[in-house]
């Protein structure tokens, strides 16, 4: 679809049909043949009283739309269908939107994807608590729906945006890689992953045994970490604890307490409280749904 037939249809108007005898070669026809593209997907986590407002209805007429009526559910969806964009109401039972928004961008394969927060009773402090959970935007519950449309359109161009770019580098990284080339920061990063993948099992990690495993000061090493992963030294450490943990559990070698044990948790119930944060579910139930 291009940008004109995508406006054109936001403010109700009809696209222009070519003349239906104008003589055209088959270049021509070809090049004036309107290209139908794949629509996003966008998850919208509502109950249905949220669900059947006006705005959220007339979405769904326009995009292929994933339906949840809380964020635990939602986030499974998330996981698998990995939408373009969520929307998601600030009260609901379970996991609400802003606890959900918090869960996707706690987790290394969704945390870049739009969310919306939208509110029945907005308040400075719900918005500011929204946008601190990384919400791209927070609206009313009665937002119009240009306004929503428009701004939904904007973020899933910037998300695409970016993809496109990861795509590009993750190309021209294979490219370096064959020719056995790295920069300062890729070799970097390397040792960075050797150093916490040697210390897995070991609780006692910190930042700065890690910076002297890598030969860097633990400043040096905070704003490096920062600005490849945007993540802090600690949270990085944790993410990669966390995924070698589901990935032992879908295994089904060892059970919670050695996977918790062999991944670097001293404490279960925070092991069990961030994996749910990650992954949506539990670690049992995560073992349990991978047979």
């Amino acid at each position: 679809m291009t940008w004109i037939s995508f406006f054109s249809s936001m403010l109700g108007v009809e696209r222009e049909e070519f003349p239906q005898k104008e003589c055209v070669t088959a270049e021509a026809q070809a090049e004036k043949k309107p290209v139908k593209l794949q629509p996003e997907k966008i998850v919208i986590v509502a109950d249905e009283s949220h669900y059947t407002s006006s705005c959220l209805v007339q979405l769904a007429e326009e995009y292929p739309v994933i339906v949840c009526e809380d964020g635990q559910k939602a986030m499974l969806q998330i996981l698998e269908q990995k939408p373009a964009l969520v929307i998601a109401n600030s009260q609901l039972p379970t996991m609400n939107g802003i606890q959900l928004c918090t869960c996707i961008r706690n987790n290394f394969n969704v945390n870049d994807i739009p969310v919306i927060i939208l509110s029945d009773h907005p308040s400075d402090q719900e918005r500011l608590d929204s946008l601190a959970s990384g919400a791209s935007d927070y609206f009313c519950m009665s937002v119009s729906l240009i306004m929503l449309r428009t701004r939904i359109h904007s973020l899933i161009s910037q998300y695409n945006t970016v993809i496109k770019k990861y795509a590009v580098r993750e190309i021209e990284g294979k490219a370096i890689q064959e020719i056995n080339l790295q920069t300062h920061d890729e070799k970097l990063m390397e040792n960075i992953l050797v150093v916490i993948s040697n210390n897995m099992s070991n609780p006692e990690l910190t930042v700065e045994t890690l910076a002297e495993g890598v030969g860097i000061s633990r400043g040096h090493l905070y704003r490096k970490v920062r600005e490849m992963t945007n993540d802090t030294p600690h949270a990085l450490v944790r993410k990669i604890r966390l995924q070698q943990a589901a990935r032992l559990l879908a295994e089904h070698h060892y059970n919670v307490s050695r996977v918790m044990r062999v991944c670097g948790f001293r404490n279960a119930s925070s092991f069990a409280r961030m994996f749910k944060q990650t992954y949506g579910k539990s670690p049992t139930d995560f073992m349990n749904q991978s047979y």
